[in-house]
């Protein structure tokens, strides 16, 4: 016959491989590490002009007003939607409202007209207004 305590001691061990020295387990350590990434993002998001993916506060209303030229030719609001995958409140005027920061808006443009446009570039240029305030231009290419 085996030694109880041989036998405990191994199965124990065996049941007991995902676990940490102090009482931690793999399931808090994963936890812990998705917390921290999750820390670490939303605190970087915070400092750039661009924010997807963070826990961003829908603390301003941009209006803009798009317009898009190509090879001599305004684009209609229809084009300009089909172009960059933006709707606009009543499609029939090229002016939407963004509830994050104006900058996606200018990442989408950039991004779309250098990945997907290369042919056929466009000169946008974008009107905004930050909760009301001063009208501001932004132009692509600047």
């Amino acid at each position: 016959m085996q030694d109880l305590p041989a036998i405990e001691a191994h199965q124990s061990a065996k049941m007991n491989w995902y676990n940490f020295p102090n009482g931690w387990n793999i399931g808090m350590f994963l936890g812990l590490i998705i917390l921290v990434i999750q820390i670490l993002n939303v605190t970087h998001c915070q400092f750039r002009a661009t924010s997807f993916f963070c826990w961003d506060p829908h603390n301003a209303m941009i209006r803009y007003e798009m317009t898009v030229t190509v090879a001599g030719s305004s684009l209609t609001p229809h084009e300009i939607r089909d172009r960059y995958g933006i709707a606009f409140g009543l499609d029939t005027t090229p002016v939407g409202w963004e509830h994050h920061n104006i900058h996606n808006i200018f990442h989408l443009v950039a991004v779309t007209e250098s990945r997907y446009h290369q042919t056929d570039p466009a000169s946008v240029t974008i009107r905004y207004s930050v909760n009301g305030g001063e009208e501001q231009l932004w132009h692509y290419p600047m």
